[in-house]
């Protein structure tokens, strides 16, 4: 009974290494499920590229349905009519802002249970055109559908901002080229990306089936429209036309929970403590300056990926002081922030303030993959 059962297990393992090599991130979706992690991360060390990759793929979206935030994955309803109507529903639904734009005035379809980028990728291709998150927060339309056929866990969009072919010489070296890629990356709303590190090049190849990998590494840009991740490769074969394939994996950062600390009656604070995280933050004082005023605040532990998220210094009556820059200053144990803001026209002396940061975050791998691109 035993044998039989291991044979059952052998098999079983054989078939889903097939249907991930044939069918790619078709069988992703339907293979990730809880009950299938074991096999899966099994799988992912398989010694076949594809059953690798799409393995280890399967196992980032089983991970990133347990992660803070999955709960609140906006699904879609059903729906058939004109594409502005759909997508400005789309969008106000998520809580997103919608610039139409180049939107073609056609009729989609979009099935039930779609997340938003689904729906988004599932547009795209049907009128040809790309959704993307412009510099002001507002997600645009332009000709042209360039986005990867993968987002991550339903979260995420990436799509191909950069490519092009750069050389480059010195009297020290002799002329060198290489294959410079950009990905650009944003997230849905929820998923709020703080970070992206651990970039990983899994596979670059042309059509000539050169492998365009180097050990120049990656690099990471935080962009005010979302995130990059750019990626230089070897210079591709001479008469080739495209990238056959380029794989990527990354580590995305993201948002578990934020929190605010409030100081009350502020310009008679001095060394005043308030919650905020695991060690709190104090304002050590509140000076008047020329223009404004400045709060010089402590924290005894760097505040995660050393952002926080807003400060708003108000009057009596809940007017806001307009917010200057915070500004730190490393001590031996501690970090300052000063903290300025400037008057405001009918703003009263200030009473109290308000900090807010991300106090917990979670990871998650991202798996990528752009085919037959071509070289510009």
């Amino acid at each position: 009974m035993g044998r039989i059962l291991l044979l059952f297990l052998f098999v079983l393992q054989d078939s889903r290494a097939d249907l991930l090599k044939r069918d790619g991130w078709k069988a992703v979706d339907a293979l990730a499920l809880p009950a299938e992690r074991a096999a899966l991360a099994d799988l992912a060390k398989s010694a076949d590229p594809d059953v690798a990759f799409y393995a280890a793929a399967a196992v980032a979206e089983i991970d990133a349905l347990k992660g803070p935030g999955a709960k609140a994955l906006v699904k879609t309803r059903k729906s058939r009519g004109g594409a502005l109507d759909i997508c400005s529903a789309l969008f106000k639904e998520a809580g997103l802002s919608f610039a139409a734009g180049r939107l073609p005035d056609r009729e989609v379809d979009l099935p039930d249970g779609l997340a938003l980028l689904e729906a988004l990728d599932r547009i795209s291709r049907s009128l040809d055109v790309e959704f993307y998150l412009g510099d002001a927060g507002t997600w645009k339309v332009a000709d042209g559908h360039l986005c990867a056929p993968r987002f991550a866990f339903r979260r995420m969009r990436a799509r191909l901002d950069l490519i092009r072919i750069e050389s480059r010489a010195d009297f020290e070296r002799a002329p060198e080229s290489n294959c410079r890629v950009r990905v650009r990356i944003s997230g849905d709303g929820a998923a709020r990306i703080l970070g992206i590190s651990a970039i990983r090049v899994i596979e670059a190849a042309d059509d000539k089936a050169a492998d365009l990998r180097t050990r120049r590494g990656a690099r990471y840009e935080d962009l005010a429209s979302g995130h990059a991740v750019t990626v230089d490769l070897a210079a591709p074969s001479r008469g080739s036309s495209s990238l056959r394939r380029l794989r990527l994996a990354f580590d995305a950062l993201l948002e578990a929970k934020r929190e605010t600390a409030t100081f009350p009656r502020v310009q008679d604070a001095k060394d005043a403590q308030a919650p905020l995280g695991t060690t709190g933050v104090t304002l050590k004082r509140i000076v008047k300056e020329a223009d404004g005023w400045r709060a010089d605040v402590e924290t005894t532990a760097p505040l995660v990926g050393t952002r926080w998220e807003g400060f708003e210094l108000l009057d009596a009556d809940g007017r806001a002081y307009a917010f200057v820059s915070a500004t730190p200053t490393a001590g031996k144990d501690h970090t300052t922030y000063a903290i300025r803001h400037r008057a405001r026209q009918g703003v009263g002396a200030p009473a109290s303030l308000a900090i807010t940061a991300v106090t917990e975050t979670f990871a998650r791998s991202v798996f990528l993959e752009f085919k037959d691109v071509p070289l510009k």
